[in-house]
């Protein structure tokens, strides 16, 4: 798998960013500072794509898989449907899932900047 990508190169970019919030504030601990949350969120979401488009690659893509896998013979077109299928939904929980992890950070800072105002 080639791991020159855009998405590695965004997950390794990503990696360093809660160690430069720490550096930053150093009075912040990890574990209850939103800034780390929020990217250790976006880390999490990018690392699951990333091993999803392994699977991929390395499996879906490749007959010998889905003969080992298989209890029945599997047509070539439902293979390639199954795998196109596995990739739109790869896609469609990225999207959802970094919405979402963007979202709960956001529901985080504003708790953070004003506790009041949202519980």
């Amino acid at each position: 798998m080639n791991w020159d990508t855009p998405l590695c190169r965004l997950l390794q970019w990503i990696l360093v960013l809660p160690s430069a919030v720490l550096a930053l504030y150093p009075f912040a601990t990890p574990e209850h500072d939103a800034k780390v949350t929020a990217f250790s969120k976006l880390i999490k979401v990018l690392k699951s794509v990333q091993l999803s488009f392994a699977f991929i690659s390395k499996h879906l893509l490749h007959e010998q898989w889905w003969d080992a896998i298989a209890r029945t013979p599997i047509p070539d077109g439902d293979k390639q449907l199954y795998a196109t299928e596995f990739a739109s939904f790869v896609k469609v929980g990225l999207v959802h899932a970094m919405f979402s992890s963007i979202e709960s950070s956001l529901r985080l800072f504003l708790h953070a900047l004003d506790p009041v105002a949202y519980k």
